[in-house]
């Protein structure tokens, strides 16, 4: 449905850390989001994927993209 897609990006900084909570759905509507949301980041960061309720191919694609910058 049109209009219905969310993505929340909460950050919090703790000892030199970026922690990004995700909360909503990353897809193709909302994955231009989290990309701007990343793109200010400055330094490494960890994604808090507990929240998401919807993950498509865009989504992922966004995240991979980022992979290099994701602490693991």
């Amino acid at each position: 449905m049109a209009g219905t897609h969310s993505l929340d990006l909460r950050v919090t900084r703790k000892q030199g850390i970026n922690l990004v909570r995700l909360i909503g759905e990353l897809d193709l509507a909302t994955a231009p989001q989290l990309r701007a949301g990343l793109h200010d980041l400055s330094g490494p960061f960890l994604l808090d994927c507990e929240q998401l309720t919807f993950l498509d191919a865009s989504g992922l694609r966004s995240l991979m993209r980022q992979h290099s910058r994701i602490i693991l």
